[in-house]
């Protein structure tokens, strides 16, 4: 009897739309010996224990707010070495059966090499944890932003827990945020100020959104935190008025050095 062709199972074909949620690529054995890549599609129990190379799709809010966190506080804490600001990065809390995720954004402080190459972050072997982290909402992963990783990080100890959301409600985009703090074990909602802004205590930040921009301002001094951005566009304003300056004052000088050597009565 002739070898029948080999048929891929359906499995290994998802569909498309199964694949919005996240993906990983696994290798499947074929009956020649080789193995064939597949894209799997991500379930919510790995959502909360991703692997190294797991693909999670962002919509351009979630990158965009992701990004200007992780420049804002990596810019505020340029001059601590002591203090991390990671993105993405999966935290082991070495806590038995209590899931390991990757939060968007984790500042931790007391850290002894800060700048050292990870894909794995240990609390244990490090000696210290995130005090703050800020997760934006996937709308794929509502349950698991808003209800499990609040056990999750109240059980990890992670001091304050902040999530941003921009979803759309009545035809109308509304931006959100709910927060969490640790208080003598256990998270309380954090209230939001009478401007919309939430306070951050364990950064001495304000966060807040709007139209769905991350706006973080300095709780003592009011400054606005500036995104890697806005920092670069604002030296390269500083860098053009000082350039005007000196062109300025090197037209003066030539103009005094013209009329202290001109003709005198």
């Amino acid at each position: 009897m002739a070898d029948q062709p080999f048929t891929i199972p359906a499995a290994i074909h998802p569909p498309a739309d199964s694949l919005e949620r996240g993906y990983r690529w696994r290798s499947v054995p074929q009956p020649d010996g080789s193995e064939l890549s597949v894209q799997v599609p991500l379930t919510a129990a790995d959502f909360l224990n991703p692997q190294e190379g797991d693909v999670m799709p962002e919509s351009t809010f979630h990158e965009a707010a992701t990004t200007d966190l992780r420049d804002m506080l990596r810019l505020r804490y340029a001059a601590d070495p002591t203090t991390a600001v990671f993105h993405d990065l999966i935290v082991r809390w070495g806590i038995s059966d209590l899931p390991d995720p990757a939060p968007d954004i984790a500042v931790v402080p007391n850290v002894g090499d800060r700048d050292k190459n990870r894909s794995v972050f240990h609390v244990l072997e490090e000696g210290t944890r995130p005090v703050l982290i800020v997760e934006v909402g996937s709308p794929h992963y509502r349950k698991q932003d808003l209800i499990d990783k609040v056990d999750i990080y109240e059980t990890a100890g992670v001091q304050e827990y902040i999530i941003l959301e921009q979803r759309e409600q009545r035809g109308q985009m509304v931006d959100l945020i709910t927060g969490y703090r640790l208080v003598e074990g256990r998270y309380r909602p954090i209230l939001l100020e009478d401007d919309g802004r939430m306070r951050l205590r364990t950064v001495g930040l304000y966060i807040g959104l709007q139209a769905g921009k991350v706006v973080l301002e300095d709780v003592t001094t009011g400054e606005r935190l500036r995104s890697a951005e806005e920092a670069e566009q604002r030296a390269q304003a500083e860098a053009s008025a000082r350039a005007e300056l000196e062109a300025k004052l090197q037209g003066l000088e030539a103009e005094l050095a013209r009329f202290r050597s001109g003709p005198r009565d």
